[in-house]
């Protein structure tokens, strides 16, 4: 896929380089040039106006969707996180490409960003890329409180656990796999 995608902006290319000195035992968790492209490309197709993403780390997914969206004159990135070392570098780089216009960075758990967002104004797009063992009670949230929008798109990062699908139901599970199965079992049955 590397080979076949547009190269990433100066902007992104700075980012992973500073997300990989700064925070080297983090790296995972940066979200891959492939996977912003592919979040830009769907909230570009959808025109989105608000999008919501749970999960910032260094902002390489924030700064892919609200680039994606940035001409559109009322469009928002919400996104929240709990790390503060990681949200510095991350607000670092909004400002640096100038969209802080663009994104609502906010340093909170993301359940409590889910309370406190109003559900009179739902989401085009929603980004779950928090913390791996809530995703269900995020889900859940989600769609009690009405935050994402009739035709909208809930991209859930992680469902292909570390690059191959979660094992079927009858074989064992490695630690923290079992988010993922379960989040696959509830959507399949609705």
């Amino acid at each position: 896929c590397n080979t076949m995608t547009t190269d990433e902006s100066e902007l992104l290319a700075a980012l992973r380089y500073k997300t990989v000195r700064d925070l080297p035992a983090r790296t995972h968790m940066l979200c891959g040039s492939v996977m912003g492209q592919t979040l830009g490309m769907i909230a570009s197709m959808m025109e989105c106006d608000r999008i919501l993403e749970l999960g910032t780390f260094t902002g390489y997914s924030a700064i892919c969707l609200a680039n994606a969206v940035k001409d559109r004159p009322n469009s928002k990135v919400i996104t929240c996180d709990i790390d503060q070392g990681a949200s510095e570098v991350a607000k670092m780089a909004f400002e640096a490409g100038e969209l802080e216009s663009k994104i609502d960075f906010r340093l909170m758990p993301a359940h409590d960003l889910l309370d406190e967002l109003p559900s009179a104004e739902p989401m085009d797009l929603i980004f779950l890329d928090a913390n791996k063992k809530q995703y269900r009670a995020y889900y859940d949230k989600i769609l009690s409180r009405g935050l994402l929008r009739v035709g909208g798109v809930l991209v859930v990062d992680n469902v292909l656990f570390r690059g191959r699908v979660v094992p079927p139901e009858k074989e064992p599970l490695k630690e923290g796999a079992e988010v993922p199965r379960r989040a696959r079992s509830r959507a399949l049955k609705q």
